[in-house]
């Protein structure tokens, strides 16, 4: 996906199931210059009545167009309309989804280990609340033991929070785990002492 420097309008009426951009041969040639054979942008029409995500691929010297990306709807466009490149909601789901933070050089993977854990004690019929949080290479993995049912887990990418109502005056033991692309898991475990 290229991210270039593109604003003009439309020299020509862009029909709903049009595939070719009506563009003036001068904008026409400045597109091509900034997209190379066989690669792509995201472009948006934008007219008063109605805005299109576009994706726009230089095929044998032709802007080819796939209409109606990220949930907008092909539209027909009247001559004059704006097309533009911009930083759209299409541009960003492609990079988060496309971004290789390993392309210039490998990824090392930092094992998961425990940064930080508070899990008190607790009383009966009082809300209760204690997290985990791990340091690592994202993605991780994270997991306990059975929790007792008063007790829900919420994931986060690096911590987990458990939280709930103490039932009953019994202890809890608690083991709470990650594990990451290094595969060696981080443990910690604990018994709380719920207290009437």
């Amino acid at each position: 996906m290229r991210e270039i420097i593109f604003n003009t309008s439309l020299s020509g009426v862009l029909d709903k199931s049009d595939v070719f951009l009506p563009l003036s041969a001068p904008d026409q040639a400045r597109l091509l210059t900034q997209l190379p054979e066989d690669e792509f942008t995201f472009l948006t029409i934008r007219s008063t009545f109605a805005t299109e995500h576009v994706l726009a691929v230089n095929k044998c010297g032709t802007i080819v167009l796939s209409r109606g990306v990220n949930g907008t709807e092909p539209a027909k466009f009247p001559r004059g309309s704006c097309v533009l490149f911009e930083n759209s909601t299409a541009v960003t789901k492609w990079l988060v989804c496309n971004h290789d933070c390993c392309a210039d050089k490998p990824c090392e993977c930092e094992g998961v280990a425990v940064a930080g854990k508070y899990l008190p004690d607790g009383n009966v019929g009082n809300l209760w609340y204690g997290f985990v949080v791990f340091t690592g290479t994202l993605p991780m993995q994270i997991g306990t033991s059975p929790l007792p049912a008063w007790m829900a887990a919420t994931v986060w990418p690096n911590a987990i929070m458990l939280s709930g109502t103490p039932t009953a005056p019994q202890p809890v033991t608690l083991s709470v785990s990650a594990t990451n692309c290094k595969g060696t898991p981080a443990t910690t475990a604990t018994t709380l002492q719920i207290l009437t």
